[in-house]
């Protein structure tokens, strides 16, 4: 699956209008690997890194208004990030 990124929460390796390619079959969490997650509704999605002690979604940008996420239960993942493509 692609998805076109939209924000800047991720600019520092995928800036907005780049997309991004998801394995959808890849969900286990590694730390420091590139996901896409899910709200619990299905509603929205968000792209962040997953990162451990304490477990958080964690954007990677150059700005630092963005802040990480603390899922209270396991997050929604819809799959990992493999590749960023974007038009120069």
């Amino acid at each position: 699956m692609a998805l076109k990124v939209v924000g800047d929460s991720m600019n520092i390796i995928a800036p907005e209008g780049a997309y991004i390619v998801v394995n959808r079959v890849e969900k286990e969490l590694v730390p420091r690997a590139y996901y896409v997650f899910s709200s619990v509704n299905g509603e929205e999605a968000t792209f962040k890194r997953w990162m451990t002690r304490p477990d958080r979604l964690e954007p990677y940008s150059t700005n630092m208004e963005h802040e990480a996420i603390y899922p209270e239960k396991a997050p929604v993942v819809v799959g990992r990030v493999r590749k960023v493509m974007l038009d120069l």
